[in-house]
């Protein structure tokens, strides 16, 4: 967990390990590998390791959670009927199965924040990016969240948290 107050950096962190910027001294590895000398054509494959949670959620308006979910995979070129069957399994993993064809819109906070995070994990990263994920949520909810990332943590996913709260860190 990266704990901190607002301005002391860690979104610049999150920054430096999506290689989004490059660190003017110093070394950033990220999964065996030294960013700052990495070639450009090969940072999309870092990010397929790497999957991020945004604070605020971001999902496909007009979209239902299915489709917020199968677009990711799309991106990275997934068969559809390997699509589908993965978008079932986290679902499933974030406790939203019965809301698949509910509209991001519909959803509440702590629903679409278990929505991002399932299509963040969909693809199977290495490592899930996480800035302020409770932020917005209230108590219970955070709770549930936190237990969603302990239970991905179990699974073999490194978990880099961001957040104010030394109680969730």
């Amino acid at each position: 967990a990266l704990v901190g107050p607002s301005g002391a950096g860690k979104s610049t962190v999150l920054k430096l390990l999506t290689r989004e910027l490059i660190a003017d001294e110093g070394q950033v590895v990220v999964a065996g590998r030294e960013l700052s000398s990495m070639g450009v054509r090969h940072i999309p494959q870092l990010r397929r390791a790497i999957a991020y949670v945004p604070q605020d959620y971001p999902l496909l308006p007009g979209r239902n959670l299915e489709e917020n979910v199968k677009f990711a995979l799309s991106v990275l070129g997934w068969p559809r009927a390997r699509a589908g069957e993965r978008c079932d399994e986290v679902l499933e993993l974030v406790g939203l199965s019965d809301k698949r064809g509910s509209n991001a819109e519909e959803l509440s906070g702590g629903e679409r924040q278990r929505a991002a995070i399932a299509r963040a994990v969909a693809c199977a990263p290495k490592i899930l990016l996480a800035d302020e994920p409770t932020g917005a949520l209230d108590s219970n909810t955070g709770k549930q969240v936190m237990d969603l990332f302990e239970g991905l943590n179990r699974e073999g996913i490194t978990i880099v948290l961001i957040t104010h709260d030394l109680d969730i860190a």
